[in-house]
């Protein structure tokens, strides 16, 4: 009779199965299940072709989390995009960021104050495959976008990619105007090439080979005059060094001879005001001195000038012809005054 299984043993067997079976597929997966995640969201205003859940997030090419969801919003009323993406951060993979939740978070937004932000490069080309790199930019604005998510935003700047898209189209924007520039620079170097201006030109370097020429040939002249020129100048210089050195010794003498000048013309300023203060008060005597006095030995000195004329007249003559001077019946000798 063959022996009768027990439906509890079998029951327990198939618990104890699917148990190993699932811890197995925690410990492979890489024990997610026993990590501790912090969920930030990120939104980017660009294409994210080949980024997908479960596409790895790294902070200075260490990976520290995976990507969970991609969304996407679309704004009618400005005709605008936004793809929200929802991270989880495993801080444990960063020493320094561990603790409890509140300050863990804390840590992260002081990071994300001092320019951490999230940008998409590539991970692989054959695959084009992209993944989220996380690195500080304390250069870029941190621009936040709404965010209904109960979750922190790490702020994004766009992908090398993305940008070199964006110089491009600008360039591409510039290309009407640059080629207008070409044109004019063109149409410019057409009329500096004209006929007419390559006979100027002509003239003009004939001119110069005729100078290259004459100063060739006067090249000894040349030679001597420049070193006279030398000459001269050093002779200047030597002039002014001993100007300056007279200078400097008659410093002194020159300096009192100005200070006695100055001092002369204070005492002649000072008789000056004398002098006027006398006239101004119009003294008597002063006065009677110049209107009477002053008058008679003015008189006085022209009559003695005459006398004195007459005398030295009288003394050439007697000198001259004494026998003519005392027996001359035209000489009657000095009159009486």
């Amino acid at each position: 009779m063959p022996r009768r299984i027990s439906p509890t043993r079998v029951g327990v067997f198939v618990l104890v199965a699917l148990t190993i079976v699932a811890l197995s597929v925690a410990f492979l997966g890489g024990g997610d299940l026993f990590n501790t995640k912090d969920r930030c969201i990120i939104y980017f205003d660009e294409s994210v072709k080949g980024l997908y859940v479960g596409s790895a997030v790294t902070f200075h090419g260490v990976e520290i989390g995976r990507v969970t969801n991609i969304g996407l919003i679309y704004n009618p009323v400005n005709n605008s995009s936004e793809v929200p993406v929802r991270i989880d951060l495993e801080p444990n993979r960063v020493s320094g960021l561990s603790g409890p939740k509140d300050e863990r978070m804390a840590r992260l937004q002081t990071m994300i104050d001092q320019g951490l932000r999230a940008q998409l490069a590539p991970d692989s080309l054959l695959a084009n495959t992209e993944i989220i790199t996380l690195d500080f930019f304390p250069a870029t604005k941190a621009d936040y976008k709404p965010n209904a998510e109960p979750y922190l935003q790490i702020p994004s700047i766009p992908s090398t990619l993305q940008q070199l898209q964006a110089e491009l189209s600008l360039a591409v924007q510039h290309l009407p105007a640059l080629a207008d520039t070409m044109n004019k620079t063109v149409a410019n170097l057409n009329d500096l090439l004209s006929p007419a201006n390559r006979k100027h030109v002509s003239a003009i370097l004939a001119n110069v080979d005729t100078v290259s020429g004459t100063l060739a040939a006067h090249q000894a002249d040349v030679g001597d005059a420049i070193t006279r020129l030398d000459q001269s100048t050093q002779q200047l210089a030597d002039l002014t060094s001993d100007l300056n050195h007279m200078m400097a010794e008659d410093r002194a003498p020159l300096k009192a001879a100005i200070n006695n000048i100055a001092v002369s013309a204070v005492s002649l300023g000072k008789a000056s005001d004398q002098l006027n203060a006398m006239l101004a008060e119009d003294r008597p005597g002063l006065k009677q001195f110049s209107n009477g006095t002053l008058y008679q030995v003015s008189g006085l000195v022209a009559d003695t000038r005459r006398m004195v004329h007459r005398a030295n007249s009288t003394l050439d003559e007697l000198q001259s012809n004494p026998s003519g001077f005392l027996f001359s019946k035209k000489s009657q000798g000095i009159p009486a005054q």
